[in-house]
């Protein structure tokens, strides 16, 4: 590309050269320790078909070493149909955190444009929601492989301090014309947990209770 489109832009560049019927894709910085994580992740498809999964990403911190289970207390949400798990993303907000580790139909992928442009500093948090929003729910491969690197000097995990104005904006714009005005009607619960952000405190109780209303990890 002649300029630099944001992340959204360049996976959408990437993977609109794909031809295989799957894709997957994975950070400059994070790491691979499988040397057949393909070949398990075709196996995996072949007897569990998903139009978008996830694999059993594991977070690890440097320089401390420290690995940490990404989804291991999220089978339930897995579970899940699509509708349900937007508004659950919709409300909690990206609570699957890694992009890294995404598997995707390609022709899917192509065909409902989930790469949302607008969304320079991150692309992962529309990807899901269209693809939950056009009636596919993610699902859980049991695939280990991946290590999603957190470092003091991941733009992540230093909460993205020098495009802090522009991830802000970006938030702002996924829940006024994504969430609030998208193609998924949010339950009353959903809108009353997004209209008290303002308020940390008032936040903090009501995604906590409607969390437990719906038996997800509180």
């Amino acid at each position: 590309a002649e300029r630099n489109g944001g992340i959204s832009a360049n996976h959408k560049l990437a993977f609109g050269q794909v031809e295989s019927p799957y894709g997957l894709y994975i950070g400059g910085d994070d790491l691979v320790s499988s040397p057949d994580l393909v070949e398990q992740i075709g196996r995996c498809l072949a007897k569990h078909p998903a139009a978008i999964a996830k694999v059993a990403v594991r977070a690890l911190y440097r320089p401390s070493g420290q690995v940490q289970d990404m989804y291991g207390r999220l089978n339930r949400f897995f579970a899940y149909g699509a509708k349900k798990q937007y508004r659950m993303l919709a409300t909690y907000g990206n609570f699957l955190y890694a992009g890294p580790g995404t598997v995707l139909d390609i022709n899917l992928l192509k065909s409902i444009n989930a790469f949302d442009e607008r969304f320079r500093t991150f692309e992962d948090y529309p990807l899901f929601l269209n693809f939950l929003a056009a009636g596919h729910a993610i699902r859980f491969l049991p695939v280990e492989g991946i290590f999603w690197v957190r470092s003091e000097h991941s733009l992540s995990a230093g909460g993205f301090k020098h495009l802090k104005g522009r991830f802000d904006e970006e938030l702002d714009l996924m829940r006024s014309d994504f969430i609030l005005g998208g193609p998924v009607r949010l339950t009353m619960i959903d809108r009353l947990v997004l209209s008290s952000k303002s308020r940390p405190f008032l936040y903090r109780c009501f995604q906590k209770a409607s969390r437990i209303m719906r038996g997800f990890p509180a």
